[in-house]
């Protein structure tokens, strides 16, 4: 029984820090600021409150939380990928991918099962940086992309790519190449981001005319105009449809749709906000297995073993 007790301990002493309690408070939202002089990420709370996350940054355009809880940032400044999850200063930090050279890299998606895919804008494709390592060494998971800007999967699984200089998104779920593959939705002007609603509504934003259309199905229809660099949009963990406002420094709410005035949710972000994460809730053990481990656990600290004579 010692024996089992002293297990359950050491099992429940190294389990990943995600599975017990989260870093981040589950909807918070964090943001990449790609300002050349002062790249950093900001936390913004549901309520639209604004602080600063990580600085030291070189240029950071994308952000995404994989399934466990981590936080990666990618710094298109420098080429790379960084892991970012403690928050503070990287100025220093080692990063987890690099060598993609400067100002290729945009945004990041961490997939279902925790891949971490990277858009390379400057040759289109979309690289697997999950292993980490210099970037000759990391498998390419698609090519024949053009302008490769947003790498996004749906709730059900798809994965599509926003391709900016074809104007066109694509179905890349599969992997491999893709240079003479029908696009899913095409003939947009600039296209950056893409956004699922919580009914499984696909959208995509332009850059340069901020219009944000609802390609549902791979038809395009208008859902809201009048808006200004739109570099991203998201919902957030309450259902509001928010979009980034590059030159504003501003983030605006256009649940409603329509030509606005939009209402703002958050403002004075900086220099050139780029792609928004939200906060996961923890991961939780199945079938109360943490309450169990606990149990046990406590049951075996400061336990000895009787003499006997």
């Amino acid at each position: 029984m010692t024996k089992l007790r002293s297990l359950l301990t050491i099992l429940l002493l190294s389990m990943p820090t995600w599975a017990m309690a989260s870093t981040f408070n589950p909807g918070d939202l964090f943001i990449a600021i790609a300002d050349p002089a002062a790249g950093s990420v900001l936390r913004i709370t549901p309520d639209g409150s604004v602080s600063t996350f990580a600085t030291g940054l070189d240029r950071p355009s994308g952000l995404a939380f994989t399934p466990d809880g981590q936080l990666f940032v990618v710094e298109a400044g420098a080429g790379e990928v960084t892991n970012i999850t403690a928050g503070g200063d990287f100025s220093a930090a080692s990063p987890h991918a690099f060598g993609f050279g400067f100002a290729n890299l945009r945004n990041l998606l961490a997939d279902h099962s925790g891949r971490l895919l990277v858009a390379n804008r400057t040759n289109g494709t979309v690289i697997d940086v999950t292993a980490g390592g210099p970037a000759g060494s990391l498998p390419v998971f698609a090519t024949g992309l053009s302008g490769t800007r947003d790498v996004f999967q749906t709730s059900l699984g798809a994965i599509y790519v926003v391709e900016e200089f074809s104007g066109e998104v694509t179905d890349i779920t599969a992997g491999g190449d893709f240079s003479s593959a029908t696009p899913f939705a095409s003939g947009f002007d600039t296209p950056y981001a893409l956004a699922e609603s919580p009914d499984n509504e696909l959208f995509l934003a332009e850059v340069l005319t901020g219009d944000v259309f609802n390609i549902t199905g791979g038809n395009a229809s208008l859902f809201a105009s009048g808006l200004s660099f739109t570099d991203e949009i998201i919902f957030s963990s309450d259902g509001s449809f928010l979009a980034v406002q590059e030159f504003a420094g501003a983030i605006v709410d256009i649940s409603g749709g329509g030509q606005g005035p939009f209402s703002t949710f958050a403002d004075n972000l900086g220099v050139f906000p780029q792609q928004i994460a939200i906060a996961p809730a923890p991961v939780p053990l199945p079938g109360g297995l943490w309450l169990l481990l606990s149990a046990f656990a406590a049951l075996g600290v400061g336990t000895r073993r009787r003499s006997t004579r």
